[in-house]
């Protein structure tokens, strides 16, 4: 309903005074045109799914209970936080699934999530390096030791494969609704050699060679380089994803202190003279321990100049009470919630069969992504990125059998947008 059709000029009486807002005192006049509302429903099984249903329209209420007193609307002065947007990430079992696809599943995938018609993703999350949804584990620059990046693959020879080619179709998508992506770096693991175990995956504590800050920050810094000449601009990078926890996967942990440490005479002073206009956003981990990775990165005299937020994650709870914090105490720091999802049934007995799921997905999940986006934006959250753009049917390719729900699924040539696709769609639209 449009409240432009609104009269908003109050009845004078016969002295040419005008009457309070008092409904009883002044009539608003609202044109019979935009007294129809639109009403779109979504339920619980497949039936409707943000489905148009039949109009409905305002009558006058003059007998109305709230009509005899009057009603009060207050509109608040203060402006609340910048939204950078909404997006999902481009992973290896993504970007494979996508090039699997004919050009019309291809363009609907696109136009779902970047196009006219679609949800209005403007954000995108890629991987440096290998992560637990790549088909192998790799870096770009295997050399043992090879501290001035001699070997550096320039090309990204990896991603242009198929992780390259996805963003920029969906760049394009994008450009037609004259919106740009904004696209988040993250390293899961810098390369085995620049680690104290020696390998991708896992992680001992420090897990980074104390000699290999220098290098791998560089690294990074080749990282953009790389991604910029294949005509994929960088917004953002976090220097480690999850950065307090060690798994069978590729991994890294730091502690708070380490991370400042690292950013203050690194990172920061890599990008600030390579990079200047890329973002730093610190964390990237569970949202219940952001205030303990605030203090160390973005009250500490000598890291806070390079960082220009947080990045958490969904997974270990709400923490919305936390997001709501670090937003007062520093209301200019971007807050990004920059992964979150759900994980597969394990198996499913005593659950939905496998081909309904794929059908219409699980109606909690939805509700849960509707959940943790609107109490994010609440709490003083910047923008939101989901795990995935899409996975088959199962939940994957996932290396590590960490299966996961995606807002849209793939089996074989079938696509199917689940309901969680609809809860972001209800409330980002």
């Amino acid at each position: 309903m449009n409240s432009s059709a609104y009269n908003k000029e109050p009845r004078t009486t016969g002295d040419d005074e005008v009457q309070s807002a008092n409904p009883r005192s002044t009539q608003w006049v609202l044109a019979e045109e935009d007294r129809r509302a639109s009403v779109w429903l979504t339920t619980p099984d497949p039936l409707y799914r943000m489905t148009k249903r039949p109009d409905l329209y305002f009558e006058d209420q003059t007998e109305s209970v709230l009509s005899a007193d009057g009603l009060t609307v207050s509109f608040s002065q203060h402006e609340g936080q910048t939204i950078e947007g909404f997006g999902g990430t481009f992973t290896d079992a993504a970007s494979e699934l996508f090039k699997s696809l004919d050009e019309d599943l291809q363009d609907a995938i696109l136009e779902a999530y970047f196009g006219e018609t679609g949800i209005g993703y403007t954000l995108g999350k890629v991987p440096i390096n290998s992560n637990d949804f790549s088909n192998e584990t790799y870096s770009f620059d295997d050399a043992a030791n090879d501290t001035d990046l001699e070997q550096f693959d320039h090309d990204v020879s990896h991603d242009v494969k198929s992780i390259i080619p996805m963003i920029l179709e969906a760049q394009k998508k994008l450009a037609d609704t004259e919106q740009e992506m904004h696209l988040l770096g993250v390293p899961w693991s810098p390369p085995g050699w620049m680690k104290t175990n020696g390998r991708m995956e896992g992680s001992k504590e420090p897990c980074l060679d104390g000699k290999m800050a220098r290098v791998w920050a560089r690294y990074i810094s080749l990282w953009i380089s790389a991604y910029i000449e294949k005509g994929v601009p960088v917004w953002a990078i976090t220097p480690q994803n999850d950065p307090t926890a060690d798994k069978e996967w590729e991994a890294c942990r730091y502690s708070p202190e380490e991370e400042a440490e690292f950013i203050a005479k690194h990172l920061g002073p890599e990008l600030s003279e390579s990079h200047p206009n890329v973002k730093i956003l610190a964390f990237d981990g569970d949202a219940e321990l952001m205030m303990n990775w605030t203090n160390a990165t973005l009250k500490h005299s000598a890291s806070a100049k390079y960082v220009s937020g947080i990045a958490f994650h969904w997974f270990s709870g709400d923490s919305f009470g936390l997001i709501g914090d670090v937003h007062r105490q520093l209301p200019d720091a971007i807050l990004l919630s920059s992964l979150a999802g759900y994980a597969m049934p394990q198996h499913w007995e005593g659950f939905q069969p496998q081909d309904a799921f794929f059908a219409s997905g699980d109606w909690q999940h939805g509700q849960g992504y509707a959940h943790d986006i609107i109490g994010d934006l609440n709490a003083g959250a910047h923008g939101w990125i989901d795990g995935s753009l899409i996975l088959n049917s199962t939940g994957g390719p996932n290396r590590a059998g960490n299966l996961m729900d995606a807002p849209i699924m793939i089996s074989g040539a079938n696509l199917s947008r689940t309901v969680a696709d609809l809860s972001i769609r209800s409330i980002i639209l």
